[in-house]
């Protein structure tokens, strides 16, 4: 409900409600093994008025989690189960352009294991490419 009061909201502003942002930046791994460094970009396909989103290949089509006019929150997950524990955030400013994903994973069966990916970055607006046709049967 509140994706689409803002949706509204926006779109009697004149703001595009469908638009690409091209991400860049860099993903920090961090796991019992070792810690590594690099770059990553990746592309979001980003439909406000529908409250849909999806990422570079598109093969999966996933709710907005949040929007507002200050952030989008493509995902917040936390898991807390007896033997793992998942943390997911993904989200991008909408003022700054800065975006940041964070997932962190602990597993306790066995050996205990504990990854952290992190990325930071900065997007910018593209022209939307559209949600790739459905090819479901059902």
């Amino acid at each position: 409900m509140k994706i689409v009061a803002l949706a509204i909201a926006l779109a009697t502003t004149g703001q595009s409600q469908t638009f690409d942002l091209v991400c860049k930046g860099e993903l920090k791994t961090e796991s019992i093994v070792g810690n590594e460094a690099k770059p990553y970009s990746t592309r979001y396909r980003v439909d406000l008025d529908r409250g849909k989103w999806c990422e570079d290949s598109c093969t999966e089509i996933n709710d907005v989690s949040k929007a507002s006019p200050g952030v989008i929150v493509f995902e917040s997950i936390d898991k807390d189960g007896p033997a793992e524990r998942v943390r997911k955030i993904n989200n991008v400013s909408r003022e700054t352009g800065q975006h940041l994903a964070l997932y962190t994973s602990r597993s306790i069966g066995g050996a205990m294991s504990v990854v952290t990916m992190r990325w930071s970055g900065n997007c910018e607006p593209s022209e939307f490419s559209g949600f790739p046709a459905s090819g479901a049967k059902f």
